[in-house]
């Protein structure tokens, strides 16, 4: 069953959640550039993303307190290249930057670099082992764990090893396979196949349109520490990864440039990022919150949407990212009120997380 509700008839209050203290990464200071390239893209036709490669955005850390239809306090902690992914669990924060991760635990902190990191986009705490990270190395389609005290890799998982390989020229528009395998390039090549080979991850790069399935977060199973939660932007698709086996099924599919899939609450959710939604799955229904029709989008972005995350802090109380009118949504969906609340126009938001910890001064020293 399916169950959709319009967000724009909820009841508007500020007065029905707590103060909220969040972590919050800030891809770039320069939402305007994002979006006229955005655009641009648009009008030329092309739906999958940038085509080459680009400079290097700043972003920056920044800590937040929703409260009562304010931002009551906003400190900026750091500039840093692109950060993207930000997690806390107990005391211990996990933040990446482009294709660094770091962790802070206990007074520690704690860098981990490897060639295969490309474009992060998540990073998340292992519920299970303090010591371990799971990430999203959206530049080549894999997804890593690693042991940050020992520097030690534990798990990693390449889409294109999977059956999820088939990728698209953008200049061309025509099909071709993606391989970080010598040997498999060589046996296909021989069939008459185009194909990619990624044999070195430090000067070799794919654009965000010619990535096969362009895994944009991953996070644990609070349930089960052999399953993984992956969000798939271009197929349009949730996944749940079996750790032992390497094999995948679908949990949610037919979602339009995907964030954030997750299973919390025991429910399975997701942004539909590029139709204006939040979807909630559970073993008896399907809730779709449609946010398209709320007010407060610029003239040039009406028929657009890009809600960029959610963040669930109950089942039933999430706040929500949404990058085309610079606000925070925050709502309760059984009580079916909605407060949002403004904030910088410059900032390309990009993850949300909850903390109780309003000390972050270590992120001040990262580069």
């Amino acid at each position: 069953m399916v169950e959709k509700i319009q967000v724009n008839g909820f009841q508007k209050s500020n007065l029905f959640y707590p103060p909220i203290q969040l972590l919050s990464t800030i891809k770039s200071f320069d939402l305007k550039a994002i979006r006229k390239r955005y655009l641009d893209s648009k009008q030329r036709g092309n739906k999958s993303g940038s085509v080459a490669r680009r400079e290097v955005s700043l972003g920056g850390v920044v800590s937040l307190k929703l409260n009562q239809g304010v931002i009551e306090e906003a400190a900026r902690l750091v500039n840093i290249k692109e950060p993207r992914g930000v997690d806390f669990i107990n005391k211990t924060t996990a933040l990446s930057s482009e294709n660094k991760i770091f962790v802070q635990q206990e007074n520690n902190l704690y860098t981990i670099e490897n060639d295969w990191f490309s474009y992060i986009h998540t990073v998340k705490i292992n519920p299970f082992n303090a010591h371990k990270v799971l990430i999203a190395s959206s530049g080549f389609d894999m997804i890593f764990e690693f042991d940050f005290v020992s520097k030690t890799k534990t798990f990693d998982w390449c889409a294109w090893e999977h059956g999820l390989n088939l990728s698209t020229n953008p200049k061309t528009g025509e099909h071709l396979l993606l391989t970080r395998k010598p040997k498999e390039f060589d046996d296909l090549s021989k069939e008459k196949h185009k194909i990619k080979l990624i044999k070195n991850p430090k000067i070799d790069f794919l654009p965000t349109a010619m990535r096969a399935a362009f895994i944009n977060s991953v996070a644990y199973h609070p349930l089960d520490e052999n399953k993984i939660i992956a969000t798939l932007f271009h197929k349009g698709h949730v996944i749940e990864i079996d750790r032992a086996t390497g094999s995948y099924q679908v949990v949610i599919q037919g979602l339009k440039n995907p964030h954030g899939g997750s299973f919390m609450h025991n429910q399975y959710s997701a942004t539909s990022t590029a139709s204006g939604e939040v979807i909630i799955r559970t073993p008896s229904k399907q809730v779709v919150l449609n946010f398209t029709d709320l007010p407060g989008k610029p003239k040039e972005l009406a028929n657009r949407s890009w809600l960029q995350n959610s963040l669930f802090l109950s089942p039933s109380l999430l706040v929500v990212i949404d990058s085309n009118r610079t606000q925070f949504h925050i709502l309760d969906i059984e009580k079916q009120l909605l407060d949002s609340i403004d904030y910088d126009q410059n900032w390309a938001v990009q993850d949300i997380i909850q903390t109780n910890d309003t000390n972050h001064s270590w992120i001040n020293d990262l580069r």
